[in-house]
């Protein structure tokens, strides 16, 4: 894909989600966008992108919220408030594209192994951060090898 067909690409996801402020069923109205099925090829095109960028940004919210030992529940929500118009958009595009929905499927299987991962781990994320932090802030500097002390103790074994 060039940087163009890229951009032109980005223009008609914009206005899906422009549309979508104001009127949800006009932005699903994709034959009514200019170039969507020109460079999408179908709706469905279309929406699976969205979902694209949506599992990305959930998949990152849900690994920082285990490292941080935050629900997940909690990110998710944050997610939501944070990309309303495209939650909307798939939201509504569920009900029309079976597509659609089977992807979803994978997303609510990704958030159920995150939370087999969460109630495997015991909440101690911020205490081990913390403690990494100071051990790596008092770390003992290390003596200076010389090439032939490395290399003596590389091939120690002869």
């Amino acid at each position: 894909m060039s940087w163009e067909t890229y951009r032109a690409r980005r223009a008609v996801l914009d206005n899906v989600l422009t549309r979508a402020q104001v009127d949800l069923d006009s932005a699903l109205r994709f034959d009514e966008i200019p170039r969507a099925r020109e460079l999408f090829g179908s709706g469905d095109n279309i929406l699976l992108t969205l979902q694209r960028q949506w599992t990305t940004h959930l998949a990152v919210r849900l690994d920082q919220a285990l490292e941080d030992g935050t629900s997940l529940d909690a990110a998710y929500v944050r997610l939501a408030d944070d990309m309303p118009t495209i939650r909307a958009v798939l939201d509504a595009g569920t009900h029309m594209s079976p597509t659609l929905r089977n992807v979803r499927r994978g997303e609510v299987a990704m958030i159920n192994a995150h939370k087999a991962v969460e109630r495997d781990t015991p909440r101690t994320h911020g205490v081990l951060r913390r403690l990494r932090d100071r051990a790596a802030a008092v770390k003992a500097p290390v003596a200076p090898m010389s090439t032939a002390t490395l290399w003596a103790g590389n091939y120690a074994w002869r």
